[in-house]
């Protein structure tokens, strides 16, 4: 009942902050996204990718016009294709940020739609609860934290 009772402080300090705290996750996110959109290092790595393959395109038909020692041509390939594998696990790792993000992006946008359907809440709340709640963490006998789906977390005196 204490954390029922916590919860409903929590979801109320949410729901009247509900524009200034979806105000900053969004702006948080899209920080990130533009980030990585201009990011340099992403269009070096998309910029060798693209300069690898034409070597490797070039290499293939060096070697098929003038059949080079196939000890040379396996190193060089073997070199090239290990440098592109590097790069494209790099590329993987913003792509994968950038999806993060932008699932993110969609979570928030939803809890939005929902908090805007709630108002002030005076008893618990299982529907508003799973929406809003990924976990909950005991910090002490009389403390706890409220992980949000969104990544927030809100610290409670139980």
């Amino acid at each position: 009942e204490k954390l029922k009772a916590a919860f409903v402080r929590v979801a109320n300090k949410v729901i009247k902050d509900s524009d200034g705290l979806i105000k900053k996750m969004m702006g948080n996110i899209e920080k990130v996204l533009i980030k990585n959109k201009e990011d340099e290092e992403i269009k070096a790595i998309d910029s060798r990718l693209a300069e690898i393959r034409e070597q490797i395109t070039n290499l293939i038909r060096l070697n098929s016009r003038s059949s080079i020692d196939s000890d040379i041509y396996d190193e060089e390939y073997n070199r090239l294709v290990l440098e592109m594998e590097n790069l494209r696990s790099k590329r993987l790792a913003y792509t994968k940020t950038e999806m993060e993000c932008k699932n993110n992006y969609s979570r928030v946008r939803e809890i939005e739609k929902i908090l805007n359907e709630y108002g002030l809440i005076n008893s618990f709340d299982e529907e508003l609860f799973r929406v809003l709640v990924e976990k909950i963490r005991v910090v002490s006998l009389v403390e706890v934290e409220f992980v949000l789906k969104t990544g927030v977390v809100v610290g409670e005196i139980i």
